[in-house]
């Protein structure tokens, strides 16, 4: 499902990504890789070896981006530092 807010398109995150990389804007990398290993990792998948290198390259950034908000929670003063047994407790009240 696709929504469009100003210059973003939103893409339902269940769709295959290789239907919703085609519709966000795209930049072009050239890498070198061991070819044997990405192949049989295509095989086992039955994925191309493009479609496994983009996928990987956009969980990385999506892992990297979580990592980018959780330090600037951890930085921001008035975002108050909660114990574990404090998290369960208030999960619980939900």
């Amino acid at each position: 499902m696709l929504e469009q807010s100003g210059s973003f398109t939103h893409v339902d995150p269940i769709q295959p990504a290789d239907q919703w990389s085609r519709i966000q804007p795209m930049t072009s990398i050239s890498i070198d890789l061991a070819d044997a290993t990405l192949r049989e990792i295509a095989e086992v998948t039955a994925e191309t070896p493009n479609t496994l290198i983009r996928r990987a390259v956009e969980e990385l950034v999506a892992d990297y981006m979580d990592g980018r908000i959780a330090r600037q929670r951890l930085d921001d003063p008035s975002d108050a530092i909660i114990s574990p047994a404090e998290l369960r407790r208030r999960l619980a009240e939900d």
